[in-house]
């Protein structure tokens, strides 16, 4: 009989045993299961190749914006009675070249603006000089006849610029310049140095500054390539405009490209 009992009470003690390894094993098991998830969570492979494997990364999208070419340096817009008292808006945006090639500045639009919103919409604007070399300012410009009376607060926005690269900047040399009053304004005399020009139609522009630098106005027309003597009128300045008043002038001249 006390055999049977020692017996049965090893028999015991080997079951509580092998019960004890197995639920060991199972929590080994757990344990090692929760290591593993946690290492899955890294944003990079383990290997040397370093591209993002997580799903909150967002490319770049294919039509992000490029780096600016151009700086818009200047912007003005005023109303002003010319010597016969019709009222003129004059609107000015000066665009730098900070790229390192030479740009082509396509027509842009404007938008002349009060605090009431916008107030007419010019479309087509030309830039003087049309190409523009690398560290160059080129010159939107507009002037046209309104219905206004003259704004103090009048502000400009201006779509793009549109600007094209391109791959020389051809610009004919001008010499003698002089600012001369006339009966209505002012005017630019000079010369033209076109050996060589094809024949064709040419640009003559003229950006007059004052004192401080600020560019007031723009005058341009268009001639044959033949021509060497120019004479641009400014006839739609403000009346305070005379020949005294402009500090400087900066004259271009280039092949005309509708």
């Amino acid at each position: 009989m006390k055999k049977l009992i020692a017996y049965v009470l090893v028999l015991s003690l080997l079951m509580l045993l092998i019960s004890g390894c197995s639920e060991t094993g199972k929590a080994e098991t757990s344990a090692t299961s929760e290591t593993e998830s946690s290492t899955t969570t890294e944003f990079f492979d383990s290997g040397s190749d370093t591209s993002t494997e997580s799903s909150e990364y967002e490319p770049i999208p294919s039509d992000a914006p490029e780096e600016a070419s151009v700086l818009i340096s200047y912007m003005s817009v005023t109303t002003h009675h010319d010597s016969v008292g019709n009222v003129w808006l004059n609107v000015l945006v000066a665009c730098e070249n900070i790229s390192d090639e030479p740009l082509y500045l396509d027509y842009s639009t404007i938008s002349v603006c009060s605090e009431d919103g916008e107030l007419l919409r010019l479309e087509s604007v030309s830039a003087y000089p049309q190409v523009i070399e690398s560290g160059q300012t080129g010159y939107y410009f507009e002037e046209k006849q309104v219905d206004l009376a003259e704004y103090d607060g009048l502000y400009l926005g201006i779509e793009g610029p549109n600007v094209v690269p391109v791959e020389a900047v051809a610009q004919i040399p001008t010499e003698d310049i002089q600012v001369r009053d006339a009966a209505f304004g002012v005017e630019v005399h000079g010369r033209l140095d076109t050996t060589g020009q094809d024949a064709g139609l040419l640009c003559i522009c003229a950006v007059l500054f004052d004192g401080q630098g600020f560019p007031i106005s723009v005058l341009y027309d268009y001639v044959d390539a033949s021509v060497t003597e120019f004479v641009l009128s400014g006839d739609r300045l403000p009346e305070e405009v005379d020949a005294q008043s402009v500090a400087s002038c900066t004259v271009f001249a280039y092949p005309y490209e509708d």
